[in-house]
């Protein structure tokens, strides 16, 4: 994430024209800069000697920073294509002598962001009209230095400059506390989608249409690049590799650990292997039936389980094979330090400590419903989740154990079930991924849903929606339904929409690096969530054009992103910002194998 800086000034106290929006609208921008990982400054109500002293401040900041901002909202004028902007101690009505005594041009502005060595962005929300009750000559006495001014403006580089309304208009000062423009900036800014340019053009857009016309946005540019207001790099795929396939009906599987370059991978037979982006180690007959689950703990311990509870460690000396029954298992996950194990399946749920030699069931749990995916917050806490929104919170201190459910508000009801979870550790948060689109982000300090995040509820791309209504509507409806819509009743579309199959978030992964959640779809899409307020950063379409879904998702060492998909293919995703090396070595299988071709012992 890259260093930015913003400042945001609103002045609305003025003695003799207050204005009731500027300071909501200062406070709104700056909590949104801070979401988008800029390192705000927010001043409200200043005079015109602070102002000065805070723009020279700021000047040192923008010069250490590889973007800067300065959003101004309050009172402004402008002559000839030249602007100020008005602190509150100045007086009204103004003259064209107090102007340049009480006023602050926005060449000024402009001149503290110049230290930046990248993109500039200077936010003007005030009017743009002339002072009233000028007379002819006191435009006149102004013109010349304001003809200065409006030369420093326009002789920019890689900046831009937006406006609130257009040379001569006044802006709507709004309602709710925030102006018109404001409210849209914010909006289309949180957008990790859209350059910067995208966002004004936007804005104005919008603003015009819901005005009337009456007020006109406008911005210059000359910026360099297509730059964004996201503090998140992009991810490229680099890489792609075909895992062995399994027998029919085999599901592959994929686990990984923040700590390793390489993903532990099954076909779902009783063969695994191990990935990094540049080797491949193949560990074939390893279990006496198929691979159900994998888990990892760093580069030392490594855990796999089959469908007859048969369940497989090895770190780098050693291996140990131990049997479990009274579960028929669904998955294992490993603590962080690699000494406990969760085992979750149909009956319940079951945890295990273990060492290098010791395989020891220390508690084991019926569960009145069926839980589908787990997941540790620590060494000593994990949770459970499954059928119908169900949850539970494992919490082990002292040798004693606390299984309890967590309470859900009912409202959410009709329940899905819960497929995933992710632990992301950047804000000590569970993200609890749904079948019907929903994400659930849980305090892990409170137990309590701090909020949720809904991405489309049916499936979007058009291969999935067309083969989730091939059975049940008519060949002609479904082709109209897809491409012409608007051919349709109502009551046709909202046929083909109650078909559609649910747009289920079946495999998650939290980065530790960066506040993104990664979330694989069963119609072959991964969204890249931010996880500070559940904008999509961007959407990974992996596999949704061959109608595969996605088997699993990881984030692994150096913030790469492992994508399993059902057909069993495995791509490597990396952002702009990761360096990656030109071969990441497969750390340990040599040391566990020793040679050999078999394991040591089985």
């Amino acid at each position: 994430m890259r260093k930015r800086a913003a400042l945001i000034i609103g002045n609305g106290e003025y003695k003799d024209l207050p204005l009731d929006n500027p300071i909501g609208d200062a406070l709104k921008v700056h909590s949104l800069l801070q979401l988008r990982g800029f390192s705000a400054t927010l001043i409200t109500d200043i005079d015109r000697a602070n102002l000065e002293s805070h723009l020279d401040a700021f000047e040192k900041m923008a010069s250490e920073s590889e973007m800067a901002l300065i959003y101004f909202a309050g009172h402004g004028v402008e002559f000839r294509g030249a602007g100020y902007i008005i602190p509150v101690d100045a007086e009204f009505p103004l003259s064209a002598g107090s102007l340049d005594y009480f006023c602050v041009p926005t060449s000024a502005l402009i001149r503290a962001l110049r230290g930046c060595g990248g993109p500039k962005v200077l936010v003007v929300d005030a009017c743009r009209e002339g002072v009233k009750g000028w007379s002819a000559e006191e435009w006149n006495r102004s013109g010349n230095f304001l003809d200065v001014i409006r030369e420093q403006e326009s002789n920019v580089d890689d900046t831009l400059i937006a406006y609130s309304t257009s040379f001569g208009e006044i802006a709507k000062d709004g309602k709710d506390g925030n102006s018109l423009y404001c409210k849209k900036f914010c909006d289309y800014a949180l957008l990790h989608g859209l350059t910067i340019e995208d966002v004004f053009k936007k804005v104005g857009f919008d603003v015009m249409r819901m005005t009337g016309g009456a007020q006109r946005p406008w911005y210059y540019s000359s910026l360099n690049d297509r730059v964004k207001f996201s503090d998140m790099d992009e991810f490229k795929l680099i890489h792609t590799k075909r895992v062995p396939r399994g027998a029919i009906g085999d599901i592959p599987s994929l686990s990984g650990d923040y700590d390793c370059f390489e993903t532990m991978v099954s076909s779902g037979n009783s063969a695994l292997h191990l990935f990094t982006v540049s080797s491949v180690y193949t560990l074939d007959r390893l279990m006496p039936s198929s691979v159900i689950g994998t888990a990892m703990a760093g580069p030392d311990r490594h855990v796999a389980i089959d469908s007859e509870g048969n369940v497989f460690i090895w770190n780098r000396k050693s291996i140990m094979v131990a049997k479990i029954s009274g579960i028929t298992p669904h998955g294992v996950k490993i603590s962080p330090n690699g000494m406990r194990l969760l085992i979750y399946g149909r009956e319940g749920v079951m945890s295990v400590n273990i060492s290098s030699k010791t395989f020891e069931i220390i508690f084991a749990r019926d569960l009145p419903w069926e839980p589908y995916c787990a997941a540790f917050v620590s060494n000593n806490e994990a949770w459970i989740a499954g059928q119908n929104e169900k949850i539970a919170r494992l919490v082990i201190r002292r040798g004693r154990y606390s299984l309890r459910e967590v309470e859900v508000d009912s409202r959410s009801r009709p329940w899905s079930h819960a497929y995933s979870m992710a632990y992301v550790p950047t804000r000590n948060e569970l993200a609890i991924t749904f079948g019907n689109g929903k994400i659930d982000i849980f305090s892990v300090k409170s137990a309590k849903i701090s909020k949720t995040f809904k991405l489309s509820k049916h499936m979007q791309s058009t291969i999935a929606r067309r083969e989730s209504l091939v059975d049940t509507v008519q060949g002609e409806m479904i082709t109209n339904f897809l491409f012409h819509p608007s051919t349709l009743t109502a009551d046709q579309r909202d046929f083909c929409e109650s078909q559609l199959a649910l747009n289920a978030l079946m495999f998650s992964s939290a980065s530790r690096d960066v506040p993104i959640i990664a979330v694989g779809s069963s119609e072959g899409i991964v969204y890249l969530l931010d996880a500070r307020d559940g904008q999509i950063v961007q959407q990974l379409d992996v596999c949704s054009d061959r109608g595969s879904g996605i088997e699993g998702v990881q984030f692994t060492r150096g913030g790469l992103i492992a994508v399993l998909t059902a057909d069993c293919y495995l791509y490597h995703y990396a952002s702009g910002s990761i360096p990656l090396a030109s071969e990441l070595p497969l750390q340990f299988g040599r040391l566990v194998y020793q040679g050999s071709s078999q394991p040591a012992t089985f």
